[in-house]
């Protein structure tokens, strides 16, 4: 019975890798083509043989180890040559007429089938399964390499965000929250004060109305006595009545004026609470900010051309005065000193005044007094006072009502003056907020420039003692 011999593969089907070809290195022999059977059938010992030859060529092909293997580099599919032109030399036609090169591979596992590609990509990626690992491997490293090179980026741009967010944005947005609620206690504290301030006149005008009522009822009672005795019943009766009537507005002024001492004390009271929770507020920022550690400013000051001097201000414990403390250092953190934005214009008997005013050192386009309106931090929200941290020789304090943006150095012992049921009208005292460590002799300098001062005196600086700077010390 006739047989179909077995097609083999030619060098059209595969395409060899050139990575692992050495041409300096010469080529094996190529294996003994398989045994092909003929039309006659064969039998006996010598097919059995036969047979089992073509089956140990096929497993040595399978157990070939793929580092042995050689291979030509690729050719054109029209070109049947080994390394010739002459394609007719190196071929030997088979059994359909076809040309095949004398290394024809076995269609094994170690010889995988590849469709023939028409682009080049196609043909490139269509090498044998040894090649493609190879460039497998390649691509790995570079791969790699691109893995960590776009990871060490994201490490950079995750840490600059990082700082960025940190110490630029953070900063500015925890300033802005912290300034509008400032602003939102501040307005709360003034309502109720406003409040509390029409409580009080309401209770000052009961007690006017009071005062009045009584006496007319006193002048009405002297005239009943004095008619007592008189004929007329009639106007007695009437000047009766008119005691009667007074007497019941008398009673009904103490009622009324009770009840409006009564909301004065609770107004009082929520004064007080506030200002206890502003002072939390204050004291918590502080810690927020800075730490909780003793705080210190340097000045920088000019006495006209390049005469320049510099003192040292340690600022009152937190614990003590969290308010002022915080709202002096948030004035330093805008700036609001530099450049010419505050000077010390007058010299009292007691103290050195200073002020947001045009001075040396003031920019023509500048105004002090409207940049310290618009920051929102000008002033205290309410006076603020220790009587652990009074008004000694070398301190500073706020000056007005509310206290700030002026300020002051006093000279001497102003605890009484400066301090409760001093020289204010409402009995408030000033905000003593820190004091001078270093340069006592500048302030002693400063306060000399207007020769002897009388009690009482008032004396202006010429020219004023400008301030060049102010800065937060570590």
């Amino acid at each position: 019975m006739y047989q179909r011999p077995q097609q083999r593969r030619t060098l059209n089907s595969v395409k060899p890798n050139s990575a692992f070809l050495n041409h300096n290195q010469q080529m094996p022999p190529p294996p003994p083509p398989p045994q092909q059977f003929t039309h006659r059938r064969s039998t006996g010992t010598a097919a059995n043989n036969s047979a089992q030859h073509h089956q140990q060529q096929q497993q040595q092909h399978q157990q070939q180890p793929p580092s042995h293997v050689h291979r030509p580099p690729p050719r054109s599919p029209g070109d049947m040559s080994f390394g010739s032109n002459n394609s007719a030399s190196n071929s030997t036609p088979n059994l359909y007429g076809a040309a095949s090169a004398h290394h024809q591979p076995s269609q094994n596992a170690a010889y995988p089938q590849h469709k023939p590609a028409n682009s080049y990509a196609a043909q490139h990626n269509s090498q044998n399964h040894y090649g493609e690992v190879r460039l497998k491997n390649n691509r790995g490293g570079s791969s790699g390499f691109s893995c960590g090179f776009f990871l060490l980026w994201t490490c950079l741009l995750a840490g600059g965000g990082w700082i960025y967010f940190n110490y630029f944005l953070l900063p500015n947005l925890v300033h802005d929250a912290t300034k509008e609620e400032v602003e939102h206690t501040k307005h709360h504290w003034m309502t109720k004060y406003h409040t509390l301030q029409l409580a009080h006149e309401a209770l000052e005008k009961s007690h006017v109305e009071l005062k009045q009522t009584a006496e007319a009822a006193i002048v009405a009672a002297e005239k009943a006595q004095k008619l007592n005795g008189s004929t007329n019943s009639e106007q007695v009766q009437q000047l009766g009545k008119e005691v009667e009537d007074l007497n019941g507005q008398l009673e009904q002024e103490r009622t009324w004026a009770g009840e409006w001492k009564q909301k004065a004390i609770g107004l009082e009271e929520h004064a007080d609470f506030v200002k206890h929770q502003i002072q939390e507020f204050s004291k918590r920022r502080l810690i927020q900010k800075y730490g909780y550690r003793e705080l210190a400013v340097e000045l920088e000051l000019n006495f006209g051309n390049d005469d320049n001097a510099w003192i040292t201000i340690e600022l009152a414990p937190i614990d003590e005065m969290p308010h002022s403390v915080f709202t002096f250092l948030e004035q330093v953190e805008l700036g609001l000193y530099d450049d010419g934005g505050y000077a010390f214009h007058h010299n009292g008997e007691h103290i050195i005044m200073g002020a947001p005013v045009f001075n040396q050192l003031t920019p023509p386009d500048m105004d002090p007094a409207q940049r310290f309106d618009e920051s929102g931090v000008a002033s205290v929200l309410f006076q603020e006072y220790s009587y652990g941290y009074t008004h000694q020789a070398y301190t500073v304090g706020f000056a007005g009502r509310p206290g700030g943006p002026n300020f002051y150095f006093n000279t001497q012992d102003n605890s009484e003056l400066h301090g409760p049921g001093g020289y204010a009208e409402d009995g408030s005292a000033d905000p003593c907020f820190g004091r001078v460590t270093r340069g006592m002799d500048i302030i002693d300098r400063i306060h000399s420039l207007t020769g002897q001062m009388e009690r009482g005196d008032w004396k202006e600086l010429m020219p004023f003692v400008a301030v060049r700077w102010v800065k937060i010390l570590n």
